[in-house]
């Protein structure tokens, strides 16, 4: 099926492929594809067992925080309001600070103890305490965290996968798709295949909800940087333009993939010191120290 620059099909057909001719593509797969090929090879496509690795303390700090976020908001559909948090049933719980604002009242917990009981480390609860400054439940529905959105693109023989953080509603109907970074954030993401992606996989769930004939659903993508003290949003939103440019940058990567045949290795020392199989691939240049 031909686009248009006018338009933007998200389905380009409805033919079926056998599961065995789908290829699966996610922000990981194409770090991994464009990052070291023979690592892609190892891991996706002889689907390799690599060697036990000790998880960073930045990798445990930003897995520790999304559990911790997720928890927050799905207890109780914990959003905030002004300077406390609510949950379903009305129950305050403060959003920061040593005291209760209003200690003569019944109030939950304020968030700090809440996060420390999820985790009891410090700098967890500092990034948590940062995600209150950003969050939009004041003005935003949250509809849930860690959705896992797949996509099919049936003609192509291509499954989109991605896992968002969170998916927020706001009044005028605008989807949102937040992606917390505990680590460095960019200043910009018009140009970031990670927001790309969730671009295409978030649209095409709103599309999925929209009865036919009813104006398309906005869609954005942010990203919520918890790393510095007051926080930073960095923002995308989607048009029909840009999910089309997205799209192709997409079926581009794949058809690379497709036609990729040695799968050669790209050794350096930064990139042999943490992957999976640094040991035993024959071109790794990791020591036996890393």
């Amino acid at each position: 099926m031909a686009r248009t620059d006018s338009s933007w099909d998200p389905t380009l057909g409805d033919e079926l492929q056998p599961a065995s001719r789908v290829l699966t593509l996610n922000v990981s797969r194409i770090s991994d594809f464009q990052r070291c090929r023979r690592l892609f090879f190892n891991r996706w496509v002889l689907r390799l067992v690599g060697e036990a690795s000790t998880e960073t303390d930045a990798a445990w700090i930003g897995s520790a925080t999304h559990a911790a976020l997720n928890t927050l908001h799905a207890k109780g559909r914990i959003t905030q309001h002004g300077s406390h948090w609510h949950t379903n049933n009305a129950t305050p719980v403060h959003s920061c600070g040593d005291e209760d604002p209003n200690p003569g009242a019944a109030a939950g917990p304020n968030l700090r103890n809440t996060a420390a009981e999820i985790s009891h480390d410090p700098r967890v609860t500092a990034l948590i305490r940062t995600h209150t400054m950003l969050c939009p439940g004041d003005s935003a529905e949250y509809i849930d965290g860690e959705v896992e959105a797949r996509w099919l693109i049936a003609r192509k023989s291509i499954l989109i996968t991605g896992r968002f953080d969170a998916l927020w509603r706001y009044p005028d109907g605008t989807l949102e798709v937040r992606d917390y970074k505990t680590g460095r954030c960019p200043d910009s993401i018009d140009a970031d295949l990670g927001a790309a992606i969730y671009l295409l996989l978030a649209a095409n769930l709103a599309l999925s909800q929209v009865p036919p004939n009813q104006p398309h659903t906005p869609v954005r993508v942010v990203y919520e940087g918890l790393a510095a003290p007051e926080g930073k949003l960095v923002s995308v939103a989607a048009s029909r333009s840009r999910l089309r440019d997205a799209l192709n940058e997409v079926l581009n990567l794949a058809d690379h993939i497709r036609r990729e045949k040695s799968f050669p290795a790209s050794p350096s020392p930064t990139n042999c010191r943490i992957c999976d199989y640094r040991h035993s691939c024959p071109y790794s240049l990791a020591t036996e120290d890393d």
